[in-house]
């Protein structure tokens, strides 16, 4: 299907086919948010002074979730905490706190877990980096889990600290060894680290510059990368349609090109020519050296 005929679809079609032909499992961090509200709402109010940001930017995620789920997605994966926040001043800190007391409990998204059937899970050494932070957060935690264990339709599992989680699964692996005398397989591991089994991640959705982290045992080399140019809040629906659009009907199979037809050879040779020297990837730094945008 051409991209215009693709774009033309209803959702409920979209969603139709993405749930037959296209991704299950999608990871999508939300980068550059402060970046997003200083440009799109007001740039005499700072997020990290409270403000307005937290009810914007909280429902800018509301809004996203529910785009990728109208669409045929079932499965998100969304890091969103790590020891870099923990590190910033204390008022981005309080501001963040707040964010994790809404997710596990506020009206906002206690409505959206609600009619998107949404089961919710944490995963991360959470616990380990928090405890000195918020006390009540692995209870919170647990309560949203348990509220909502039992839906299928869609999943949203928020990270937390799942930057290095070499020792927790080391520490499951040896325990599962002494007490099966075998060596955990790959099921296992993801297992215990979700909470439940998930499939190889199908796509990360990151923003420039490339970088892929945090969804830890998802990544067998056949996730499909992509970077927007522009902070996370401003993908829309065309620009998921897109993604949708070349993950369904242009990524290469292992018989990529049949190389003995002269056409096929002339176009690569074009292509290669003409763009020898791109690099993507390569950017530069402004703004006194706080930003990196792309080249």
């Amino acid at each position: 299907m051409d991209f215009e005929n693709f774009l033309a679809l209803s959702d409920a079609d979209m969603a139709a086919l993405v749930r037959r032909e296209g991704p299950r499992v999608v990871v999508f961090p939300i980068n550059g948010t402060r970046r997003w509200y200083l440009l799109e709402h007001g740039r005499d109010d700072a997020p990290a002074s409270g403000g307005g940001f937290l009810d914007v930017i909280l429902d800018r995620y509301v809004e996203l979730f529910e785009l990728f789920f109208d669409h045929g997605i079932s499965t998100m994966l969304t890091p969103i905490l790590g020891p870099d926040i923990v590190a910033r001043d204390p008022a981005y800190q309080r501001m963040v706190l707040a964010a994790l007391g809404e997710i596990t409990g506020g009206e906002r998204f206690q409505k959206f877990y609600d009619r998107y059937d949404v089961r919710v899970r944490f995963y991360g050494d959470y616990g380990r980096y928090l405890e000195t932070h918020v006390a009540d957060v692995p209870d919170r935690i647990r309560r949203v889990q348990e509220a909502t264990g039992d839906r299928i339709r869609h999943k949203l599992f928020w990270g937390m600290f799942a930057h290095d989680p070499v020792e927790t699964i080391g520490r499951f692996a040896i325990a599962h060894h002494e007490e099966t005398g075998r060596v955990p397989q790959r099921d296992n591991l993801v297992t215990h680290y979700y909470g439940e089994f998930i499939p190889p991640a199908d796509i990360f959705i990151g923003m420039m510059p490339p970088r892929v982290f945090d969804f830890p045992l998802l990544d067998t080399g056949g996730t499909a990368l992509y970077f927007t140019t522009t902070p996370s809040p401003y993908l829309d629906r065309e620009m998921l349609r897109r993604i949708l659009h070349d993950f369904i009907y242009h990524r290469p199979s292992e018989e990529e090109y049949e190389m003995e037809k002269p056409d096929a050879l002339e176009e690569l040779d074009e292509f290669y020519r003409l763009h020898r020297r791109d690099l993507a990837g390569a950017g530069r730094l402004v703004a006194g050296g706080r930003v990196w945008l792309p080249e």
